[in-house]
């Protein structure tokens, strides 16, 4: 593909993370995943694209970065079970985008046994979507919150080399915090966790490009993003951190 961030997969050397041992908090955190989530609408994007189906890493080539996903998919949504009874807002994407509303742990489990990886990586869609859904939702209750986690492992592609998906990707969401400000919804009610699966290294190097560009200025090459709502947790960060779930704690108590 085309885009400024693909480059041939990098494996680590180095012992990959606990993924077979999701817990909801860790030895450093001030809070839990319970905590973290309560007072959120949690929507959960999941990468089923064909890479998928690829190893987690150079020395973990008996996990998938699917087993891997789904295993933090289900600690994620079972906390999301303990806080909020309507459950989460579920999104598969690949070449397509599939949404599916107040989905509790067993119906999310449920929806993973008619899947597997194959197709295209259209994060774009699958944003496109639960943008939509946002903003229908502050149209009836201007105090929504809602915290979304992606779980992907690579760039935002969809078979265009003439189009760059992960600028795309990255002015769609600049675009809705200009609403967002716009429309006085608070920085503190739209949350965007980007998780990496697997050590991909263009999949790193477009997350440190979001982290360094959504708020800069157009001039300098950014999107001018009215307020930051991304934080992107790439393979190093869940490696060290003992696992996505672990990780994704970490992030929030950092």
């Amino acid at each position: 593909m085309s885009s400024q961030f693909a480059s041939a997969p990098a494996f680590s050397d180095s012992a990959p993370p606990a993924y077979g041992s999701h817990g909801s908090s860790n030895a450093n955190s001030n809070i839990n995943l319970d905590t973290l989530l309560t007072g959120y609408n949690v929507f959960l994007l999941f990468d089923q694209s064909g890479s998928m189906s690829g190893p987690v890493s150079k020395r973990q080539f008996n996990v998938t970065r699917w087993q891997a996903l789904r295993e933090a998919a289900s600690t994620i949504s079972s906390a999301v079970d303990n806080i909020d009874e309507d459950g989460a807002t579920v999104v598969f994407f690949n070449s397509g985008v599939s949404m599916f509303d107040n989905r509790k742990s067993d119906d999310i489990e449920a929806l993973f046994k008619d899947r597997k990886p194959g197709g295209l990586t259209d994060l774009g869609g699958a944003l496109r979507e639960t943008f939509l859904y946002l903003k229908r939702a502050f149209s009836k209750d201007p105090n929504y919150k809602a915290l979304v986690v992606v779980l992907t492992d690579g760039i935002p592609y969809i078979g265009d080399d003439n189009v760059d998906q992960g600028r795309v990707v990255a002015q769609m969401i600049a675009d809705f915090t200009k609403y967002m400000s716009a429309s006085n919804i608070t920085d503190d009610q739209v949350g965007i966790s980007i998780i990496q699966v697997g050590n991909d290294a263009s999949a790193t190097k477009y997350l440190k490009f979001l982290d360094d560009s959504l708020v800069l200025a157009t001039n300098k090459g950014g999107f001018d993003a009215s307020f930051d709502i991304v934080d992107t947790i790439n393979f190093d960060d869940v490696e060290s951190s003992g696992g996505i779930v672990q990780a994704f704690v970490k992030a929030f108590n950092d």
